[in-house]
C-alpha cells in the first residue's frame, strides 16, 4: 500500500478486513477507510459519558467521519470518497438501531447479539469491544474463545426485525379477504412491472390485463395511495391499500422527516419504499423477482441487486457490506461483503423467500 501502508494493514488486521483476489490496491484501501471511520465515528458515541451527558449531537457525530475523512483524503490523495460519507454512515446506523434518536442527538443502543452459522452480529459495542468490521457492520467469529459466547443470542430476523414469514406468506395474507371494487384505470395512475427488465423503471404507465392480482399507485410523491388491482375479463377491478401497510415515515426517503433525523441535509439515501415489501412479496408470488446475483472473490463476495428488498432488508445487507465505489453516494445496487458475513446473512434471506445466484 506503499506511503503510509503500514497505518491501513494494522487497521485492515484489527478490524478483518481482508483483501479479494482480484481486487485493487485503491479500493481495498477505500473499504479499510470507511471500515476505520464508521467504527471511529460509532465509539464518539461514548464521548458523552466524559462531559456527563446522556446524548451526543448528530452533528458533532457527522463532524467527526468530515474531520477524519480529510485527514484520511490527505493521506491517501488518490482514493475518491463523497462528501456524503458522513450522512451515509449516520443514516445506515439509525435505520439498523445502532442508536437511539432524539431531537438533534443520539445515544447508542443496548448491547444486542444475534447468532447465525458462527458469525455474531453485533449492536450497541463500547469503544473498548473488540470488534471485527464487514463494512460498518460489527461481527465476530464464534470460536470458543471470546466472552459474547455466554450470552443468549437473538436472530438476526429478530434483531433487525425482518420479516417472520415468507414473501409467498405475505403475499396471500395481503390478498386475503380483499373487496375488490369495480373502476376505471385513471390516466395519473402507475402499475407494478411484473417482469424484467427492472434495471430502469419498476413502474410502468399500463397495467396489465392477464387476470394476474398487482399494484398500482396515485401520485407523484409519498405517501402515494397504493391499490391492488386486477382484470376480471374487461373490468378493472381495484382495492385501495391500507396506509400503515404501505407507509413508514421512518424509512421515508424525506431529510426533514421527524421520526428520522430532523436533519436538514438534502441527503437522500434511496433505501426508502416501504412498497417493496409489498411489490417484492407479489414478484415472489408470482416467480418473477430477479435473484441475487453474487461472486466470490477470495475473502470478499460482490453482490449485485437488480430488484431493490425493502428497506429493512436493505439497511442489513448496505451495513455489512461496502459500496462498490465511494465517489457517489448512495450507492445501492453493488455491494461488497465478508465472504463468511455474507453467507451467514444468505442463508436467513433465502429463508424470507429471496433467491441467489452464483455468477
Amino acid at each position: 500500500m506503499n506511503k503510509y501502508a503500514r497505518l491501513l494493514t494494522t487497521i485492515a488486521e484489527e478490524f478483518r478486513i481482508r483483501q479479494g483476489k482480484n481486487e485493487s490496491e485503491t479500493d481495498f484501501k477505500v473499504r479499510i477507510i470507511y471500515s476505520a471511520l464508521s467504527r471511529l465515528a460509532y465509539a464518539r458515541l461514548w464521548d458523552k459519558l466524559e462531559q456527563n451527558k446522556s446524548v451526543i449531537s448528530i452533528d458533532r457525530f457527522k463532524n467527526k467521519i468530515s474531520d477524519l475523512l480529510e485527514i484520511y483524503l490527505e493521506l491517501y490523495p488518490e482514493i475518491k470518497i463523497s462528501e456524503n460519507l458522513p450522512a451515509e454512515i449516520y443514516d445506515l446506523y439509525l435505520k439498523t438501531g445502532g442508536f437511539y434518536h432524539r431531537v438533534r442527538n443520539i445515544s447508542a443502543a443496548m448491547f444486542n447479539i444475534a447468532e447465525r452459522d458462527g458469525i455474531l452480529f453485533l449492536r450497541g459495542i463500547t469503544p473498548s469491544h473488540k470488534v471485527y468490521l464487514s463494512g460498518a457492520g460489527f461481527y465476530l467469529v464464534k470460536d470458543g474463545t471470546n466472552l459474547f459466547e455466554t450470552v443468549n443470542f437473538k436472530s438476526v430476523i429478530e434483531m433487525f426485525a425482518l420479516p417472520n414469514k415468507t414473501l409467498q406468506a405475505m403475499w396471500t395474507e395481503i390478498i386475503s379477504g380483499t373487496n375488490w371494487q369495480v373502476s376505471e384505470p385513471s390516466n395519473d395512475m402507475e402499475f407494478l412491472r411484473m417482469s424484467p427488465p427492472f434495471n430502469k423503471e419498476y413502474w410502468q404507465g399500463k397495467p396489465e390485463r392477464d387476470g394476474r392480482i398487482s399494484l398500482a399507485r396515485v401520485g407523484k410523491f409519498e405517501p402515494r395511495i397504493y391499490y391492488l388491482y386486477k382484470f376480471d375479463g374487461t373490468k378493472f377491478l381495484c382495492c385501495q391499500i391500507p396506509n400503515y401497510l404501505i407507509y413508514d415515515e421512518f424509512f421515508a426517503n424525506v431529510p426533514n422527516s421527524k421520526s428520522c433525523s430532523n436533519d436538514t441535509s438534502d441527503y437522500k439515501s434511496y433505501r426508502g419504499g416501504i412498497y417493496r415489501k409489498i411489490s417484492c412479496a407479489c414478484l415472489a408470488a408470482y416467480s418473477t423477482l430477479p435473484p441475487i446475483k453474487f461472486k466470490v472473490d477470495g475473502a470478499i463476495v460482490r453482490l449485485k441487486f437488480e430488484y431493490l428488498p425493502p428497506p429493512p432488508e436493505l439497511y442489513l445487507l448496505c451495513l455489512y457490506s461496502w459500496a462498490q465505489q465511494y465517489a457517489n453516494l448512495p450507492s445501492n445496487f453493488a455491494r461488497v461483503f465478508d465472504a463468511e458475513v455474507f453467507f451467514a446473512l444468505k442463508k436467513c434471506f433465502e429463508e424470507i423467500g429471496y433467491t441467489f445466484i452464483e455468477e
